[in-house]
């Protein structure tokens, strides 16, 4: 997927995960040739963009091979006028537990960008490790700046799960990001551990 940060991108992850698919996150601010890299490395058959980065992604599809459909979500998000879907339970889908849910690629700064595997038992681990966490607050308000596509998105499954809210950024502003905890009464973001 190739998206700016937006609620459809991480609901178009957990899709893939119910579907018993693949998912791979494409950097938004990375080139067209590092898109076809990732895409030909992980063998894509499928790639999800947003409206704005169709053209880019007509680019991708016409140089790999692998890829079968491209699929845009419209600017606006949701659903097409006049369409609606009732809610329904969720089915565990077709993958196991030791399928691929997410292969990740690094940054690249070493070379050319390495696929991570990370099985559906690792997904769900991950998942039950920030539930443990005693350092998440009971009902936590998630900033999301950082991509959903990426890392960041790990904390949404453990925040709704809590019955908080997630916030989502179109990127890190350090002039905004204050302004964006106060106002919206931010207690959890995304941080590495070193």
């Amino acid at each position: 997927m190739l998206s700016p940060n937006m609620p459809e991108s991480w609901i178009v992850q957990a899709a893939t995960y119910l579907l018993g698919g693949r998912f791979t996150g494409l950097q938004a601010l990375a080139s067209v040739e590092d898109h076809i890299v990732v895409c030909e490395d992980a063998e894509a058959t499928v790639l999800v963009v947003t409206t704005p980065l169709e053209e880019r992604g007509r680019q991708v599809l016409a140089e790999v091979g692998s890829l079968r459909h491209l699929m845009v979500i419209p600017a606006a998000g949701g659903l097409p006028a006049g369409e609606s879907h009732g809610a329904r339970p969720l089915d565990a889908g077709p993958a196991t537990e030791t399928d691929v849910a997410w292969l990740q690629y690094t940054g690249g700064t070493t070379g050319r960008p390495k696929g991570l595997m990370q099985p559906h038992r690792s997904m769900v681990q991950l998942v039950y490790a920030h539930l443990a966490d005693f350092e998440q607050p009971h009902m936590p308000r998630y900033l999301a700046s950082a991509p959903l596509t990426h890392a960041t998105g790990l904390g949404v499954i453990p925040t709704l799960l809590r019955g908080g809210t997630v916030v989502i950024e179109q990127g890190f502003d350090p002039g905004r990001f204050l302004d964006v905890i106060e106002a919206e009464r931010i207690n959890c973001v995304s941080a590495s551990r070193r």
